[in-house]
């Protein structure tokens, strides 16, 4: 786990992300990172899609609906709202499960461009709400420094 697979197929790529859950030593591959980028992109989709769809149903029918003969409609279905807190749930659950692994892959994927790691911190700084736009150029710069080659200096993370 202290040494990049370079080339690693998905199914390795998450095998080594959830066998290093919490391992901020070491390097990750470019293959490693980018393949656990898009099953982290896969996985939320499904609570995202809920989520819109009862958002949008919930939106849609509003809580009072006037027509030119004032009918009144009672507002949104226990469908729609239950579609939501589904979809929400799922979608905290599987944000919390996959933060630190998240984390921890960053963190060696810049190891391994010979960079150090708490610069993936710079992340955070588009979460803040005051930060929020100063924070996106943060996050711009992890995008450039996990989209770097793999650099030889980079070896010296491997044994901290």
């Amino acid at each position: 786990m202290t040494r990049p697979l370079y080339g690693a197929s998905f199914g390795q790529a998450i095998r080594r992300f959830f066998k290093g859950y919490a391992k901020f030593s070491g390097r990750a591959s470019r293959s490693e990172y980018w393949w656990v980028a898009l099953f982290s992109f896969l996985v939320s989709l499904i609570p995202s899609i809920l989520l819109v769809i009862g958002f949008v149903a919930v939106m849609s029918s509003s809580a009072y609906s006037y027509s030119y003969d004032y009918d009144y409609s009672p507002g949104a279905s226990a469908g729609a709202i239950a579609l939501l807190v589904i979809g929400g749930g799922l979608y905290v659950l599987v944000w919390l499960g996959m933060l630190l692994p998240t984390f921890a892959i960053g963190w060696r994927r810049l190891h391994d461009a010979n960079f150090a790691g708490p610069l993936y911190l710079l992340v955070l700084g588009s979460m803040i709400p005051f930060l929020n736009y100063i924070g996106w150029i943060g996050s711009i710069v992890v995008l450039i420094f996990t989209l770097m080659p793999s650099k030889a200096e980079g070896r010296r993370f491997d044994y901290s």
